[in-house]
């Protein structure tokens, strides 16, 4: 906006305005942004959005997938501007809790960093894994302490929080039946999502990613004790213990997960 004021009539100077300070949106910029965002025409036939979509037309998703043996991944593609990866594998673990010994468990990991936008740092991911718990031979918090932008730390515990609500707490994964002996072995999914670009819609991108890395994800066979023919083995399983291996992908074809509906 140019200020002119009238010294004379024959006399004009114009006065630049100075942007190399903090100010307020002007109101022809206030009206372009919320119209914007509400999706108002300016003229017949055009739309204020910047990719050129409807107001009530959704983004275009594009999903990629691999797997192999004991993990799946899927890559979500929101427009051209958003796009988030997500990770599941399995491990047989002891019963977590002594008073559920056949319910296994689902351990979440967020991955916000620099790679999603300029302004993130690198940081632990956020998880739900409880504090000292070894992962991969390592430990795991909560993550996102420091000197980590706030925002950032907003949006890894959202996306967090948002998965265990979505998966967890609605039902969708059946706990039980990720039990392979009852009070000895039971399964531990890992699922592993990552922010790769934050070009709005984020939340959406990331649990998209996830569920459709579960749908994706078989789980392999498992082989509890040998023949009972054997004096070793007789012994073994007398005493309470039986010998546990997981039987390859290649050799014997994964099952599917047991879900209860897709969120």
């Amino acid at each position: 906006c140019i200020a002119i004021n009238t010294v004379d009539k024959t006399m004009q100077y114009i006065i630049p305005r100075d942007d190399t300070s903090s100010r307020s949106l002007s109101l022809q910029e206030r009206a372009f942004l919320r119209n914007a965002a509400r999706g108002v025409s300016s003229s017949a036939g055009s739309i204020l959005r910047l990719d050129g979509r409807a107001p009530s037309e959704a983004r275009p998703i594009r999903l990629s997938f691999s797997r192999c043996h004991n993990r799946a991944e899927c890559t979500v593609q929101l427009g051209n501007g958003t796009r988030s990866a997500a990770s599941v594998r399995a491990e047989l673990v002891p019963p977590p809790n002594a008073d559920r010994p056949n319910d296994g468990q689902v351990k979440f990991g967020v991955e916000v960093g620099p790679m999603g936008c300029m302004g993130y740092e690198n940081t632990v991911p956020i998880s739900n894994y409880a504090v000292g718990e070894s992962v991969d031979g390592g430990q795991a918090g909560s993550g996102g302490g420091g000197d980590v932008p706030y925002i950032q730390r907003l949006m890894a515990n959202r996306i967090l929080r948002l998965l265990e609500r979505t998966l967890l707490i609605g039902g969708s994964i059946d706990a039980e039946a990720l039990c392979v002996q009852s009070g000895v072995w039971v399964w531990r999914l890992h699922v592993d999502v990552s922010l790769l670009d934050d070009g709005g819609n984020a939340m959406d991108a990331c649990v998209l990613a996830a569920v459709a890395a579960l749908r994706h994800y078989r789980l392999p066979e498992v082989s509890i004790g040998g023949d009972g023919d054997d004096v070793e083995t007789s012994e073994a399983v007398s005493s309470g213990y039986q010998e546990t291996n997981i039987i390859h992908s290649d050799d014997r074809e994964p099952t599917p997960l047991p879900l209860h509906h897709t969120p």
